[in-house]
């Protein structure tokens, strides 16, 4: 395979992951986006309707109070983020009262405006169906609470701060807070690449480069992992690159300044469902790629 530029083309990697598709699994510190609950995913929101619910064993509350707060759903989900939150005033993004956990193997305490206890996450990527805390009405409160949660089913589908029960202190009559008249956000529109047809191997070691495992497969085959290259432009400074392999997670190819695996450009081929998501990423060493689309960190979900 000859080099192009000051590249060489490394390896194609085939790995499986779930959550995240760099495998950057996510542990639910999630207290840099108390205040929006939007998880830092590089696709928006989900607008359609949620199969995800809230309730509450109790319309009524006194300070002091205990609620039980139960997350479901009619399908699993690896991450969320729950507060109460002022029903009255929409503009607060203040949490109110604290929780108590009851499952601490998948659940944990978050600490939102400096106000520690108020909001639960996720301790990882496991599955689950449905989550139940405790919220502890706090001395002084708002005359009525509302619930919200943010839900990850998995890294590209989620549903953001979706409104739960609105629980009224006692004395105060009970009823519907005033929602925002503002429209959910618009999806953005994109256009689905359409391939020229079905890769390849002809052309290999004349017009264009190819890796072929096992050697000599067709790219036809489903059992075969194909990664070719091909320079074009009057300059030939432009390269298009095939990829594509059986995984359940995502299948990937790295550009390296050597012929060592370490601290590389990677572009990743991402399963979702039945599409494929095309990012870029970074590996260091013989580690998982960490996706570049959108920096990440320990604060994202």
């Amino acid at each position: 395979m000859s080099p192009v530029g000051l590249y060489c083309l490394l390896f194609i990697s085939v790995l499986v992951c779930y959550w995240v598709p760099a495998g950057c699994y996510a542990n639910g510190k999630v207290t840099k986006v108390c205040g929006s609950m939007e998880p830092h995913h590089s696709v928006p929101g989900q607008t359609a309707h949620s199969p995800y619910s809230l309730e509450t064993n109790s319309i009524k509350f006194s300070p002091g109070d205990q609620i039980k707060v139960t997350l479901f759903g009619t399908s699993y989900f690896e991450g969320f983020l729950l507060q109460a939150r002022d029903a009255a005033n929409k503009s607060l993004v203040s949490t109110v009262g604290t929780f108590t956990l009851t499952n601490l193997n998948k659940t944990q305490l978050l600490t939102c405006n400096k106000h520690q206890g108020s909001a639960v996450s996720h301790t990882s990527d496991a599955r689950q169906t449905e989550v139940v805390v405790i919220w502890n009405a706090p001395t002084y409160a708002p005359r009525q609470v509302q619930f919200f949660v943010t839900v990850v089913k998995h890294y590209n589908l989620f549903w953001v701060k979706l409104p739960g029960p609105v629980i009224s202190q006692d004395g105060v009559t009970p009823h519907p807070p005033q929602w925002d008249t503002t429209p959910p956000p618009v999806q953005p529109t994109t256009t689905a690449s359409i391939l020229p047809g079905l890769f390849t191997s002809e052309g290999c070691g004349q017009s264009k480069s190819c890796l072929l495992d096992p050697p000599g497969c067709d790219p036809k085959d489903p059992h075969c992992f194909f990664l070719s290259m091909t320079t074009e432009g009057p300059d030939k400074t432009s390269m298009i690159f095939e990829l594509s392999g059986p995984a359940e997670g995502y299948i990937a190819f790295a550009l390296s300044w050597d012929k060592w695996m370490g601290n590389d450009d990677v572009y990743m081929c991402v399963k979702d469902g039945d599409r494929v998501l095309v990012s870029a990423a970074f590996v260091s060493g013989r580690t998982h790629p960490e996706d570049q689309s959108e920096v990440r960190s320990e604060n994202s979900f």
